[in-house]
């Protein structure tokens, strides 16, 4: 369960460097925009495995209190 909690943790952080690079993008410098939506896609792509894991875990328990 500690090791979710972290994974999670790091993917806020993440997401909040992705925020601070969007807005440096907007106002002026940083990132290339490719390079961004890299970071995105990536993003996206991390929070879609980590909901499955959780629903797959999910299913695993309903499926163990059905055969009682």
């Amino acid at each position: 369960m500690k090791k979710d909690k972290i994974i999670d943790i790091v993917l806020v952080i993440f997401g909040l460097f992705l925020i601070y690079q969007f807005l440096r993008i907007i106002f002026g410098g940083s990132w290339q925009v490719d390079t961004f939506f890299g970071g995105v896609l990536l993003l996206i792509i991390s929070i879609v495995w980590r909901n499955s894991v959780k629903l797959e875990g999910h299913f695993v328990y309903h499926k163990a209190i059905d055969k009682k």
